[in-house]
């Protein structure tokens, strides 16, 4: 650690400005990311306003490898997980664990982006994503005091879920065989790589999505890594008074499934919007009908084949409106066409990969 502290300190660090404050019953703490700062404040007598009593560079308690008073410990969270994950997968596990373990030498710290907040009794809690921290403080009269600190790394290895309900796997199996006509009817080879491959395809970046979503009440840590979907919960006041990892859910499946389901919703509709345009044809109400198609258009542009081909339509053919209609459902059906066979064959790339890795 003196090795890391002194490689970060080899160059002056710019102040640029960014602070991050949280309020205590107190004490108000400030944090100050470039310089690893946390600065303590009495604010107890309102007639002296806040006054300065301490501070702290949080930097070395970035620099823990496992965990420090948190519980359970990685080789306790490895015996936890569910018996479904294969005896391969904890080996991986086990062995990455190992490594964080006996990781040495000069540790290179990312540029620290945290997130404060303040529990029960002034217990105050630092997230650094950019560093995989956790870390929880206290401050007993004239010092700081590190509480707890975790290394997410040890978290993130979790493959699916932990004390989290309901049972993934139990939960896609009966998808799976409530909606097997529809995947069948589709060509989808229904496991985790395609929905995988649905969620990443569907996920909309933006340079405003933060790394983490992160909440504290009281003193239960909620963290949604929104890049990873994953969530987690922590208790900062939790097993013997340190920092204790409670539960935490992999929701790629959950997305997945739902997004699914969408897909399958919306040609159910646009096969009722057929059905209610065909009985306003059969009433030769014919703007009556043109709605309900260009609804059914809209909720999945491949019906077109059917609908265009239907002797039924040769009225509607001749509004304004059939012809942009059409012409959109045929260049919305050929992307979605598209969409589809890039997430398969994802989904069979992924499925390789992971063959010739065994």
């Amino acid at each position: 650690m003196i090795d890391a502290e002194n490689t970060f300190w080899e160059t002056v660090k710019p102040y640029d400005g960014v602070v991050r404050g949280a309020m205590g019953n107190q004490y108000l703490l400030l944090c100050v990311p470039g310089k690893h700062a946390l600065l303590a404040y009495d604010c107890q007598d309102r007639d002296k306003g806040p006054v300065f009593v301490s501070y702290r560079n949080y930097g070395i308690d970035l620099m823990i490898p496992q965990v420090l008073n948190s519980d359970p410990k990685p080789q306790d969270l490895l015996a936890m997980l569910p018996s479904d994950i294969k005896a391969e997968q904890k080996e991986s596990i086990e062995k990455s664990m190992k490594e964080l373990a006996e990781g040495g030498g000069t540790i290179a710290l990312q540029p620290s982006d945290p997130w404060i907040a303040t529990g029960t009794l002034d217990r105050w809690v630092l997230v650094d994503p950019p560093n995989k921290h956790i870390c929880t403080y206290e401050y007993l009269g004239k010092k700081w005091k590190l509480v707890s600190s975790r290394n997410l790394d040890v978290d993130h290895l979790i493959p699916s879920s932990f004390r989290s309900a309901p049972n993934d796997q139990a939960q896609f199996a009966d998808y799976v065989k409530s909606r097997a006509k529809p995947l069948a009817a589709g060509g989808i080879v229904a496991d985790m790589a395609y929905f995988k491959a649905l969620v990443d395809q569907k996920q909309v970046a933006s340079a405003k999505t933060s790394e983490i979503q992160a909440d504290l009440v009281n003193d239960d840590l909620m963290l949604d890594f929104v890049k990873l979907r994953k969530i987690y919960a922590y208790r900062l006041n939790g097993a013997n008074n340190g920092l204790e990892f409670l539960s935490m859910r992999d929701y790629t499946l959950d997305v997945g499934l739902a997004l699914q389901d969408v897909e399958f919703r919306a040609a159910d509709e646009a096969a009722e919007a057929w059905n209610g345009a065909k009985k306003f044809l059969g009433k030769h109400q014919y703007v009556l009908a043109m709605r309900a198609i260009q609804y059914a258009f809209k909720m999945d542009p491949t019906i077109y084949k059917k609908i265009d081909k239907d002797s039924s339509t040769k009225p509607l053919k001749k509004l304004p409106e059939w012809q942009p209609a059409l012409d959109e459902a045929i260049k919305n059906a050929e992307e979605q066409t598209e969409q589809k066979d890039a997430r398969l064959k994802a989904a069979e790339e992924a499925r390789n990969s992971k063959l010739q890795k065994k």
